[in-house]
């Protein structure tokens, strides 16, 4: 059957224009949405074998429309009948669904896999990260690379149990504010968190006063929907295209000269990076047709997507640390961005409830030494402005960039 639009992110993004979320926002859930439709019965194989799940977190301030970029892919994928968590997930509820949800598959060659796929769609994820669901962060840590036949996990009821061919899809949202508040420190760096693509939107991407559906959008949806059961009607093996090997070498090479100047927040993400871009590709590459070849295309939108994204995650994981105002700093850095130019006393006026006069000083002294801005005595008291430096980057600088 042939599909209705080439491109099945970029009519969905299309399909979702006139909404008022990050376009980064609506590009991504877009993706998971391709990654829930194809499930384990598609992977491709490397070193070991790749499966196009991918956990995804937005984050963003309050009002920003987290749930309303979320919302329609939701609709699609109950319409799509695929499984998906409820809400509210604790440990107990998701190894109990993922063991339930177990299938068989009839691949092209006529061999038949089994799989339990799971996706877990949650507009609000602190109900996910929270003291009583620290078992669960290390599960889908644990769960990410879909390694082996079986997933072994223990209850305390039924002790050792199984699950065959686990495969957890992962898009959930929440505020920068929440997620530092929620997120188990063992989570960060090596754990869970290197396995998220963290999706920062700082602001709306337009105004809409009077949001509604018309007809003609009514009628993208249907034909949406129809390529959705196209694409989750694929099955088996993705291969390469001629000119992809060359394109991933390169990559590839360049990425590992790039290791010593990782900021040491991301380093372990760094270590993911190669795999959130392969999983990326084959998305990319189901998104336009139904022939199972990743094409060298597929790898550069894919590098220049994850790229963009990246640009902005260290709003998202900077404030992650051990001094007290590490929640706000974040904020601070991207108020003096945005702004340029301002001053102590702005500074202090706008985020007088987060920080104390002695405080703000050591975010002043923090900003200068770190050189995202200049901060030099004027008439009306201290001026910081900022120098040009991209806060939230994941490589530091080389010695020869401004």
């Amino acid at each position: 059957m042939s599909r209705n639009f080439e491109d099945w992110l970029a009519a969905y993004v299309a399909y979702v224009h006139n909404t008022e979320p990050p376009e980064l926002f609506k590009c991504w859930v877009g993706i998971s949405t391709i990654a829930s439709a194809l499930q384990r019965k598609c992977w491709i194989e490397m070193e070991k074998d790749i499966y196009p799940n991918m956990y995804i977190v937005l984050v963003a301030p309050s009002g920003i429309r987290k749930g309303t970029a979320m919302e329609p892919a939701f609709r699609l994928l109950v319409d799509l009948e695929v499984p998906i968590a409820p809400e509210s997930l604790t440990r107990e509820v998701f190894v109990r669904r993922l063991s339930t949800v177990q299938e068989d598959v009839l691949l092209p060659d006529g061999t038949t896999i089994t799989q339990s796929p799971f996706t877990i769609f949650s507009k609000e994820l602190v109900v996910l990260l929270n003291d009583s669901t620290k078992q669960l962060i290390r599960d889908l840590a644990d769960l990410y690379d879909c390694s082996g036949p079986t997933w072994s996990y223990e209850t305390i009821s039924r002790g050792i149990n199984a699950v065959n061919a686990p495969w957890v899809n992962l898009i959930g949202a929440t505020t920068p504010q929440l997620l530092r508040e929620a997120l188990p420190r063992e989570a960060v760096g090596g754990g869970f968190a290197s396995r998220v693509i963290f999706v920062y939107g700082p602001q709306k991407s337009k105004l809409v006063p009077w949001p509604e559906r018309t007809a003609a959008e009514e009628e993208v949806r249907t034909l949406l929907l129809e390529d959705l059961f196209e694409i989750h009607s694929m099955a088996g093996k993705f291969s390469f295209g001629p000119d992809f090997r060359d394109h991933y070498v390169a990559w590839y090479v360049a990425q590992e000269q790039l290791l010593e100047r990782v900021t040491p927040k991301f380093e372990a993400y760094w270590s993911r990076r190669a795999t959130h871009l392969r999983k990326l590709s084959m998305i990319l590459s189901a998104s336009r047709n139904n022939e199972l070849v990743i094409t060298a295309e597929d790898f550069e939108d894919a590098l220049q997507l994850l790229e963009r994204t990246e640009a902005n995650m260290g709003h998202v994981l900077g404030g992650l640390g051990r001094i007290n105002y590490a929640s706000v700093l974040p904020r601070v850095l991207a108020f003096v961005q945005t702004q340029g130019t301002t001053t102590e006393k702005e500074l202090l006026q706008r985020f007088y409830e987060d920080l104390s006069c002695v405080e703000m000083g050591e975010v002043l002294r923090l900003l200068q030494r770190t050189g995202y801005a200049e901060v030099e005595r004027g008439p009306a008291g201290r001026q910081i402005t900022w120098k040009g430096q991209h806060y939230g980057q994941i490589t530091e600088p080389s010695p020869t960039e401004e």
